[in-house]
C-alpha cells in the first residue's frame, strides 16, 4: 500500500504489536438472459481492532451489464468502487518517540465501457474507456483526481 510505503520512509514502524483478527464478507450473483448479461460482486473486510489505536472499513464494490451483439461482438458498462476509512496511530522509531495519527477515508470509483470482439476462438480485440475518480478526505486536505483512461488490446488463450 502507498501510505504504508510513505509512513515506512518518514520512520514509522508499521509492524507493532499483533496482526489484526478480521472477518472477510463477499457476495456475488451473476444472471443471463438471451444475450444480455449481468454480473457483480461486493466485498466487506471488518477488522477486530482490539482497542482505541486503530479502526479499519474496507468495502469493494462492482456491476457489470452487457450485451452480446453475435457470437463475436459484445459490449458491457461497468461500475466499479473501493472504499477504505482508516484511523491508526503509529509510534516513530527513533529518538523523538512522536506519534503519528492518521485519519483518513480512500474512495475510488470508475465507471468503465468496452467492446470485445472475438476474432477467433482463441483471439479478441478489445477497447475500454475508464473515468476513474479518486477521493482522499483527511482532516487537514481534501483531494479529488478525475482522470480517463483509453485502452485497446488483444487477448490470445493458449
Amino acid at each position: 500500500c502507498i501510505r504504508d510505503s510513505l509512513l515506512a520512509q518518514e520512520g514509522y514502524d508499521l509492524d507493532q504489536g499483533e496482526e489484526l483478527d478480521r472477518f472477510r464478507l463477499g457476495a456475488d450473483l451473476s444472471y443471463r438472459w438471451n444475450r444480455f448479461f449481468f454480473e457483480s460482486e461486493y466485498i466487506k473486510v471488518i477488522y477486530d481492532d482490539k482497542g482505541p489505536r486503530a479502526d479499519f472499513d474496507l468495502a469493494f464494490f462492482y456491476a457489470s451489464l452487457g450485451y452480446e451483439f453475435s457470437d463475436r461482438l459484445l459490449a458491457y458498462a461497468t461500475y466499479m468502487e473501493t472504499k477504505e476509512e482508516a484511523f491508526f496511530e503509529v509510534e516513530e522509531q527513533g529518538l523523538t518517540g512522536e506519534t503519528l495519527k492518521v485519519d483518513e477515508d480512500l474512495s475510488l470509483r470508475i465507471p468503465m465501457g468496452g467492446l470485445a470482439y472475438r476474432i477467433t476462438d482463441r483471439i479478441s480485440a478489445k477497447a475500454q474507456y475508464a473515468r476513474v475518480r479518486v477521493s482522499v478526505r483527511d482532516p487537514e486536505f481534501d483531494i479529488v483526481l478525475h482522470e480517463n483512461y483509453y485502452a485497446v488490446a488483444i487477448s490470445a488463450f493458449f
